[in-house]
């Protein structure tokens, strides 16, 4: 009986822990990892919930971009880093591929913790202007024309744009070449340069240029068409069936970090986002706020990881490796 008092005085007084401790977090600069150079989706998603949580927590949040590695550095950094939640690293769905391409010097599941899901949305497909393909039926009938010769950008081997790109390959029946960069703004840049022919760009990075007239929209990947921009057919209307992909950006932190300052931390974050100025401006770009917290975060990436796995066994990993 004295065993148990005694337990129960114990984890009451670890929980009172957690919860001081979330209440009194942050007690310094929060570095805010971002895989990929400046100017991509990510990025850009997380310098606005950098604004807001510099605000509302009157500490500093510094952005630190960590490219390489197909976006793995960053999150290596984070795994390494002190479990106290004053290091948080952005990653996208890309990041639950990687598990079946390669082996990583961290598990995402044991070594980072799940802070929250914070926004999804679809692609769109873009080319350079220069390119005689103003829809998707014609960019196949290029493709088919010159096979091998057309390639698409994509922002590392197994992210989303080289995803889709074999998606587009396998259900269109053409042979595209993927050239691999180091980040969303990289290759939108080599697409604008016509250096590639196209990708399928984030909205959040894409949209601005295709605004600018710099680059061509041609469908979205979302199996409906997106409020952000109505006239742009989906992949499906454009003789695709079943082509439905979507990015989802979520926040991790190291692995151990008290729950208490995980929740506090998703809590403020999905604040900021839900702000009016930042909702409709996210809305605008055609995206939307998923606010999915720690445990329904951690239970959604290891669904993800798992059916990223079963999906890249069947492409044959060694080839996706290589496309």
């Amino acid at each position: 009986m004295r065993a148990r008092f005694a337990f129960f005085i114990f984890a009451s007084m670890l929980a009172m822990c957690g919860c001081a401790g979330a209440q009194q977090f942050p007690e310094r600069t929060v570095r805010f990892i971002v895989p990929y150079p400046p100017g991509g989706g990510a990025d850009t998603l997380a310098r606005i919930i950098a604004r807001g949580l510099a605000a509302r927590w009157r500490e500093p949040i510094v952005v630190d971009n960590r490219p390489g590695g197909d976006a793995t550095i960053g999150v290596q950094m984070t795994a390494n880093a002190p479990p106290d939640g004053h290091t948080l690293v952005m990653i996208i769905t890309s990041h639950a591929v990687h598990p079946s391409l390669k082996k990583l010097p961290y598990d995402l599941l044991r070594d980072l913790a799940p802070v929250g899901n914070i926004l999804e949305g679809p692609a769109i497909l873009v080319t350079n202007p220069a390119l005689k393909a103003g829809s998707v039926q014609e960019l196949i009938a290029t493709a088919k024309a010159r096979e091998g010769q057309i390639t698409f950008a994509g922002s590392g081997v197994g992210g989303p744009g080289h995803l889709s790109g074999i998606m587009f390959n396998q259900m269109a029946g053409v042979k595209t070449t993927h050239i691999p960069y180091k980040g969303g703004l990289p290759a939108l840049t080599a697409v604008i340069g016509g250096e590639v022919d196209f990708m399928f760009a984030t909205v959040l990075s894409g949209m601005p240029h295709v605004k600018s007239g710099r680059l061509r929209a041609i469908a979205v990947t979302s199996a409906k068409r997106s409020p952000f921009a109505p006239e742009l057919p989906t992949m499906i209307e454009a003789g695709l069936p079943g082509f439905e992909s979507v990015t989802w950006y979520g926040v991790l932190a190291r692995g151990g970090t008290p729950a208490p300052v995980l929740e506090r931390i998703f809590a403020d974050i999905n604040a900021v986002v839900q702000t009016p100025e930042v909702t409709q401006n996210l809305a605008a770009q055609g995206v939307q706020i998923v606010g999915m917290p720690p445990r329904q975060f951690a239970a959604h990436l290891q669904a993800e990881i798992t059916k990223w796995a079963m999906i890249a066994k069947q492409a044959n990993m060694q080839d996706l490796q290589k496309d």
